[in-house]
């Protein structure tokens, strides 16, 4: 087994990385990296990362958006090799409806059984478009980084907390990484992955409503975003001026939105998983959006369960890196959730 790892995620406006060494139960996270990307520096992400000394180790990396298919399917206690048949028939089966050729691999979850009544075993499978798939290995191959896999980011959300979140057997818990364009989620209990899920939109939704809102660009729409946004509950939110009370007004929409997602997805994944009395007790909030002010209290007061930025690195050891790295690891660490579970 490598004891090093490097997980990649090439996002719409981000490239974002980690990488960790394995030392006994723990890891050491010894480097981790962010920029932002355009339509220009998108294909070539490697160069920027190759340029930080990232080269030496094959990445794994992240995969979300429209060209990824995330499904489920119940089958019969069958060997591994019949299993894989059957597997390897479902992707072909789905190639040919997505019209294109795809890459794809399945895991087999332990669901909760607990009158031992479950006859079949439900399997996750992940597909995504070689055209999307193969853009990826060639951003990186730019910079002279070889890619050793892919996988979905809701995958990785849920490997990220079972790495370095404390939780109890018993305990349910909602992840949700929040990216300009997508939505990662996935449900775990216990340290077992039930349901993972990608969805649409990201933070981007958060822009576009300021933007109108206040009839100006999005770059602009960009800057107050960070500087003004809160969607903190009305009770308690405290506006700085009335441009930011303003801007509140404009996106809290966007926040219900995102809540009621969230709450369909609890719903989707009842029915998928064949657990109707599903509920989860905590939910964590992860990518880039979940800097947004207010964003935890308000998903909190929608769900009705405490919400928290997931800290990827709650256990891992950040001594040894670069002073620069190690303020931002600290200062930000749910934007580095997905790349550090790839890792």
């Amino acid at each position: 087994m490598a004891t090093t790892g490097l997980g990649v995620t090439i996002g719409s406006y981000s490239l974002r990385a980690v990488k960790v060494r394995r030392k006994g139960e723990g890891y050491i996270v010894q480097r981790v990296f962010s920029d932002r990307l355009n339509d220009e520096t998108r294909p070539v992400a490697g160069r920027a990362l190759a340029a930080r000394g990232f080269k030496g180790t094959a990445a794994t990396v992240g995969l979300t958006g429209r060209d990824v298919i995330i499904r489920y399917s119940q089958v019969p206690p069958v060997p591994e090799w019949r299993l894989r048949n059957l597997m390897k028939y479902e992707v072909e089966e789905v190639g040919s409806q997505s019209g294109g050729h795809v890459s794809a691999d399945y895991r087999k979850l332990n669901l909760p059984d607990p009158e031992g009544e479950r006859a079949e075993d439900a399997i996750l499978v992940a597909l995504a478009r070689n055209t999307y798939l193969d853009g990826q290995v060639q951003a990186l191959s730019a910079g002279g980084i070889g890619v050793a896999g892919a996988s979905p980011n809701s995958v990785a959300l849920f490997n990220a907390f079972a790495a370095n979140a404390t939780y109890t057997e018993d305990e349910t818990t909602l992840l949700v990484n929040i990216g300009a364009e997508d939505l990662d989620i996935a449900i775990q209990q216990g340290g077992e992955l039930l349901f993972a899920r990608n969805a649409m939109p990201g933070g981007r939704a958060f822009t576009e409503a300021i933007e109108q809102a206040f009839a100006t660009s999005f770059g602009k729409a960009e800057q107050m975003k960070i500087a003004k946004a809160d969607v903190t509950p009305k009770a308690q939110a405290r506006y700085p001026d009335a441009a930011a009370e303003k801007v509140a007004n404009a996106i809290v929409g966007v926040a219900g939105q995102l809540a009621s997602l969230v709450q369909s997805t609890l719903m989707i994944a009842r029915a998928q998983t064949k657990v109707p009395d599903l509920k989860v007790d905590k939910a964590y909030i992860a990518g880039g959006g979940a800097s947004l002010k207010g964003l935890d209290a308000y998903l909190q007061q929608a769900l009705g369960v405490p919400v928290e930025r997931l800290d990827p690195f709650a256990i891992s050891d950040l001594s040894t890196l670069p002073d620069d790295e190690r303020e931002m690891a600290e200062a930000t660490p749910w934007e580095f959730a997905v790349p550090m579970g790839l890792a």
